[in-house]
């Protein structure tokens, strides 16, 4: 997808069409399986034709739920959140949401496994420190952690932080 924003304004959102997105993950996805991270989703058609392409195989799926641009810009309708819930959370192997889409994923609930993915590694770049430091929170079955690190990016414009994770 293809955004249109500043630091404080989001415009529009052009997302990949299901015709090509259709054809790339035929194209580009080998007959083994492998580690895949899905980003921006876009749309509910989009979603569907992830699931419907990769319930059929094994990869191991790192999903960033991007469901707000950091200016406020919805980019995966409520008809799409339910649907990740549901279908589509059971195929991740890890969910990489910031405070806010988890918030919005646990729609009230506290426990971040309750989700029914594997693994859940919180971001904290996004949230607000009393010192100069970031703090991640690691969630799985067997263990729970906390990963924290100096920030290097003080500019709250910056966007993309879940592209520099990956």
């Amino acid at each position: 997808a293809t955004t249109w924003q500043t630091h404080r304004d989001f415009l529009k959102a052009d997302f990949v069409s299901e015709e090509s997105l259709k054809r790339q993950l035929q194209d580009v996805f080998p007959k083994i399986s492998c580690i895949v991270k899905i980003g921006m989703i876009g749309s509910f058609k989009n979603l569907k034709i992830l699931f419907d392409f990769f319930s059929k195989r094994e990869d191991f799926i790192i999903l960033d739920p991007i469901l707000f641009s950091t200016t406020g810009g919805e980019l995966l309708e409520k008809e799409g959140i339910l649907f990740l819930k549901k279908y589509f959370f059971p195929l991740v192997g890890i969910l990489t949401p910031n405070l806010v889409e988890l918030k919005i994923l646990l729609d009230g609930g506290t426990n971040p496994l309750d989700l029914g993915v594997e693994n859940v590694l919180l971001k904290g770049g996004h949230a607000e420190s009393k010192d100069d430091f970031i703090y991640d929170y690691f969630y799985s079955q067997k263990e729970q952690f906390c990963i924290s690190s100096k920030k290097i990016i003080r500019d709250y414009s910056t966007r993309g932080t879940g592209c520099a994770l990956a």
